[in-house]
Formats: structure tokens, C-alpha cells, sequence
């Protein structure tokens, strides 16, 4: 099977932390271009081990806001995805509100090489 699914799996996480400040949301930017489609699958702000509930959360993704959610829904089998990669793309949250944060954590497939976020 893993030779089927080859680097479809979202066996990727990438992890952004910083000191731990109260936000009103995150965003996620994708930092170069290239040759490979950007995919999500999920996406998560902690506030230390602890995720943050993502109830009333008002998601968006430019240049692709429609399916955004999927990388909201805490199941793994689903994507958000738009295009080949470029720079500026990005998906952000916004928390409805100010919530102790001090991580994000990007979960996604590893067959993306030209992802670069910040």
C-alpha cells in the first residue's frame, strides 16, 4: 500500500513556534514557487501540548479560499489544495477572538519539495 500511496500520506509536520502571546489567528505563508501543488491537510495552533478549539474559527486561503475547511476538520483523509506553489500563496484563521498561542503545526504530504512557509 505505501508503495501505492507513495508521498501522499500526510506523514509531514511542520512545526512553527515562538514565544507564547495572545492572537486573534494565525497565517500561513508560502515563502517561494515551483513545481509542485500545495496541499494541507491539517492545520493546528496549540497553545503549549494543548491544541486550541477551533470552534468559530473563520478560515480563508488565497488565491483559494473554497475547500479551506478540509484543512480544518481534524481527519487526516482530506486536503486542502491549490495549484502549483507560489509565492505569497497563503491560508490564515481567524480565532474569533484572542487565544493563548505559542505553536502552529502544519500537517501535509512530503511529494510538495518546493514548499518554503514562513
Amino acid at each position: 500500500m505505501d508503495r501505492l500511496l507513495g508521498g501522499w500520506l500526510p506523514t509531514l509536520r511542520v512545526r512553527f513556534t515562538f514565544a507564547r502571546q495572545l492572537l486573534r489567528g494565525i497565517r500561513v505563508v508560502q515563502t517561494s514557487s515551483g513545481g509542485s501543488e500545495w496541499r494541507i491537510h491539517e492545520l493546528r495552533a496549540f497553545d503549549g501540548v494543548l491544541p486550541i478549539p477551533r470552534n468559530g474559527w473563520q478560515v480563508t486561503a488565497d488565491p483559494f479560499p473554497w475547500g479551506i475547511e478540509s484543512a480544518f476538520d481534524n481527519n487526516p483523509v482530506t486536503f486542502w489544495k491549490w495549484g502549483l506553489i507560489a509565492a505569497g500563496m497563503y491560508v490564515e484563521a481567524d480565532f474569533n477572538g484572542t487565544r493563548p498561542t505559542d505553536s502552529v503545526v502544519l500537517e501535509t504530504s512530503p511529494n510538495q519539495p518546493d514548499l518554503h512557509l514562513n
